[in-house]
């Protein structure tokens, strides 16, 4: 509701000292609320009392709503700004973190390939059988030295030992050996 004071000095709703001190005579004050919440108010004044028309107090109601339309549009237009500029920001470090993490990736394909090239030629070159399974204990990979027993490399991938028709009791017993060694992480040897 708009609220109208003609004369400050003889308005009991006021105090008079106040409105003295700050030289103020008449003012009208329109607030602007908007969803039931009270948002601000526009105020003129006049330092001398002031009969204001309906037309000056219609005037101020109409500025009031302009004002604050106004208001708001500028500050969406600043906020849209701002968070753009954050957006902007957000992006381009987003942009360094995939720079370097892409980086990041191509150096350690680079050591993990190295380092399959080193596994590869020691394990090839061993006088050794050195053999890897999957958890089923079958053949994954065998060093170049195996071949001859079983047939060759190629042939025992995802094969057992039963598939070569040794005894179940000797695939058994290495099946526990292997679990063993799995479980505890120790050494385990095994005659046969």
């Amino acid at each position: 509701e708009t609220y109208v004071v003609r004369d400050t000095f003889n308005d009991r709703r006021l105090n008079t000292e106040n409105m003295e001190a700050l030289q103020v005579g008449a003012f009208v004050s329109v607030p602007f609320v908007r969803g039931g919440e009270w948002l601000f108010n526009m105020t003129i004044a006049d330092t001398r009392p002031r009969d204001w028309r309906e037309d000056e107090i219609e005037l101020m109601r109409k500025l009031a709503a302009r004002i604050w339309t106004r208001f708001e549009r500028v500050r969406a237009e600043t906020a849209l700004l701002e968070s753009e500029k954050k957006y902007r920001l957000l992006s381009e470090e987003l942009r360094q973190h995939r720079d370097n993490l892409e980086l990041l990736v191509t150096f350690r394909t680079k050591e993990l390939e190295r380092s399959a090239r080193h596994y590869r030629t020691l394990v090839e070159n061993l006088p050794l059988i050195i053999c890897q399974f999957d958890k089923d204990f079958r053949y994954k990979y065998r060093s170049p030295n195996g071949e001859g027993r079983f047939g060759n490399n190629t042939d025992i991938i995802g094969k057992t030992w039963s598939d070569f028709g040794l005894p179940e009791t000797i695939c058994g017993q290495w099946r526990e050996r292997f679990t063993e060694a799995l479980n505890t992480g120790q050494l385990v040897q095994y005659e046969t």
